[in-house]
């Protein structure tokens, strides 16, 4: 992989990851697209990439982060990222080698489409009443990271079905896809740690022979 095609696939993880659409799905079509997704280094960069988005959005809500916590929100986004986590752990093997398919990943990204266009319908009873983290509880959080879960489906997006969570549990579309991007940092950070461990495990010769390209 030349720096050229891991910068192009670096915007498209950028773009992809917090919009709600599925950054694996995109980033597999695009790798073939670039012809690297035969290398060998291409799944444990794309994997990484993640770093740098969770990176991009401490910086946009960091005093959010960091103010102190009166609305228990630390411990709504353990609730809101902790059921992807374990079932990535548990069952991400499992995903990308039957459902990282293009046919697999193009089947998934127009449904989600279609399902973003019947959305209000889809959710019409629902208040959409909770326009603030306070009013967010800890029920509301833990089914976010339940429809989080789905997003293990290469192709659907972790984002999308945070905000699908979020609607169905009566927050405003303001408010769940503040939340959806709140639950990434915990999730993308230990999903994160865990692909690095695992490949240092599987392959460290091929982090360190490349580690220039990581870090652009």
């Amino acid at each position: 992989m030349g720096i050229f095609e891991a910068i192009v696939l670096a915007i498209v993880e950028g773009i992809a990851e917090v919009m709600p659409v599925s950054a694996n799905g995109h980033l597999a079509v695009m790798s073939s697209l670039l012809q690297v997704n035969t290398e060998t280094f291409t799944p444990y960069y794309t994997d990484l990439l993640q770093f740098g988005v969770m990176g991009a959005i401490l910086y946009l809500y960091w005093k959010r982060f960091t103010k102190v916590d009166t609305s228990g929100f630390y411990k709504k986004l353990l609730f809101g990222s902790l059921p992807a986590i374990v079932f990535f752990v548990l069952f991400s093997g499992f995903a990308n080698r039957y459902l990282l398919t293009y046919r697999a990943i193009a089947f998934t990204l127009i449904m989600g489409g279609v399902f973003f266009l019947f959305i209000d319908f889809i959710f019409r009873d629902s208040e959409r009443s909770i326009k603030r983290i306070s009013r967010v509880t800890s029920g509301n959080a833990l089914v976010v990271g339940l429809w989080q879960v789905l997003g293990i489906v290469p192709g659907l997006g972790r984002t999308a079905a945070a905000i699908f969570g979020g609607l169905q549990q009566g927050m405003t579309r303001t408010m769940a896809t503040e939340f959806a991007f709140f639950v990434s940092v915990p999730t993308l950070f230990f999903l994160g740690v865990y692909k690095v461990i695992s490949a240092m495990i599987s392959n460290p010769a091929v982090l360190r022979e490349n580690a220039s390209t990581l870090a652009i």
